[in-house]
């Protein structure tokens, strides 16, 4: 049987799991100031105490509202679009442990010992350490775009503009 990981194993997995953390609540930061920016009308008072994925519903329909979405909105759009879906994982990583789970082959009597996190509600979803890689380098990737977005939306001196004028390149 090949050796569980220890302990010092799990180093990686508190690394990944904490920068992805960390990185998701810079999203939901921007998102709570978005919804304090961009609208024309008043809302931030009734939607900052909402949870993320219903106030990213109200920042969306906000958004897809506008007759006209300059570029760095659009974009905006886009991130939280995924954000919201990547928020499923976020969720599964912050609320299940990490768990070794033990395989045997009946027929061969080999053995594997894989470190997961399972959900623990069902276990029907679960994340590798391979996949909790790839999804911290995109959550890392995509607070980075939000950020930027949301710096050319609100300006670069911490002003927020209330009128946004786009005109489109020749």
């Amino acid at each position: 049987m090949k050796r569980p990981s220890t302990a010092s194993d799990h180093l990686e997995w508190e690394a990944l799991v904490g920068r992805a953390l960390l990185r998701f609540g810079d999203i939901e930061y921007v998102s709570v100031r978005c919804l304090d920016v961009i609208p024309d009308e008043r809302v931030f008072a009734s939607t900052v105490s909402l949870d993320f994925s219903r106030r990213v519903d109200v920042l969306l329909e906000i958004l897809d509202n506008r007759k006209v979405l300059a570029p760095p909105l659009s974009r905006l759009r886009d991130g939280f679009k995924r954000a919201k879906e990547l928020a499923k994982t976020r969720n599964l990583i912050a609320h299940n442990p990490l768990m070794l789970n033990l395989y045997v082959n009946p027929e061969t009597q080999e053995s594997k010992a894989i470190y997961r996190i399972d959900a623990a509600r069902s276990g029907k979803h679960s994340i590798t350490l391979e996949e909790l890689k790839e999804f911290s380098v995109e959550v890392d990737d995509l607070a980075a775009t939000i950020w930027l977005e949301f710096g050319n939306v609100a300006g670069d001196d911490g002003q927020v503009w209330k009128e946004f004028t786009y005109i489109p390149e020749p």
